[in-house]
């Protein structure tokens, strides 16, 4: 498990995908799917759960539980099964577990 400051996973973000939040994508730990925070603010979701749910919440996915492997599936990072591999501490020492950025050509960086 990989736990950094919310300033180092803003820091990673800008990195990969440039300061216009809309263009970082993410990577379901699931099923594959990557999705970018774009993708998430058209389907009538908010930003915030680009980095912690799979874009089939939104778009019609299949259950994660069911039919692991397909994509886009229905996986919530805060749910009852926790397979993210890193977590983010806000300054008041919140954690929250997040996907892993994907790189800017679709492969995981974490």
């Amino acid at each position: 498990m990989r736990s950094i400051s919310k300033d180092q996973w803003l820091k990673e973000g800008v990195a990969l995908f440039g300061k216009n939040l809309s263009d970082w994508k993410f990577v379901c730990p699931i099923c594959g799917n990557v999705a970018s925070i774009r993708e998430f603010e058209q389907a009538g979701a908010s930003r915030d759960s680009a980095y912690q749910e799979c874009i089939g919440r939104y778009v019609g996915g299949r259950s994660a539980m069911i039919e692991v492997g397909q994509t886009p599936c229905d996986y919530a990072a805060y749910g009852l099964i926790g397979v993210c591999t890193t977590v983010v501490m806000a300054d008041d020492g919140t954690t929250v577990a997040v996907f892993e950025f994907a790189a800017p050509e679709g492969r995981v960086t974490g």
